[in-house]
């Protein structure tokens, strides 16, 4: 385990971790230099906090092994810019990625069953969301709050459900309410 092991450590630049490691929470909380992570594929869990406030992180692997991503694990990292969340994940945790402002992209997996209270909020340059598949029924606006996508729509988006919906993003208009839409 690495619990807390790197908390603050602000010259760590680039890690590659060993696949011994089997526990990242609070791992690297603060590391405000370290730019790119590649986490292990014996992982199953992003712990709490783990990469808490490394504002200088651009770039982090997740393997097929996740299943979690847990409470604040990337919040405020302010320059994450593309996220890909592999289909091995099924909850994303409360502030999971809040105030992760960098972030242009993101794209879900259908295997998702739970997006826990404001995980993507003020992600305020997320402006493509794609998810494979269908649109869930946990999927409310409000993950999105104070980010691009959720000020453009406004809370209206029309949303058409069914097979492939939400795998684009945004369609300049809905042709029934006029407004942006998500497929």
């Amino acid at each position: 385990s690495l619990e807390a092991a790197f908390t603050e450590c602000t010259g760590l630049v680039k890690v590659k971790m060993p696949d011994s490691v089997m526990n990242i929470c609070g791992t690297f909380t603060g590391c405000r230099s370290l730019e790119e992570v590649m986490i292990p594929s014996k992982i199953t869990c992003i712990g709490q906090w783990a990469f808490f406030h490394c504002t200088g992180l651009q770039r982090v692997t997740i393997p097929h092994t996740v299943e979690k991503i847990e409470e604040e694990a990337f919040s405020g990292c302010t320059v994450l810019k593309d996220v890909t969340i592999p289909s091995s994940v099924t909850t994303i945790g409360t502030r999971a990625f809040q105030n992760c402002s960098g972030m242009v992209t993101l794209s879900l997996p259908n295997s998702i069953t739970s997006i826990d209270q404001s995980a993507f909020e003020g992600c305020t340059g997320l402006n493509i969301i794609k998810i494979n598949g269908h649109f869930p029924t946990w999927a409310e606006l409000d993950y999105f709050q104070d980010t691009l996508l959720y000020r453009r729509a406004q809370a209206q988006i029309c949303i058409f459900c069914g097979h492939n919906s939400f795998s684009g993003l945004i369609n300049p208009k809905c042709r029934q309410c006029g407004k942006p839409k998500i497929y």
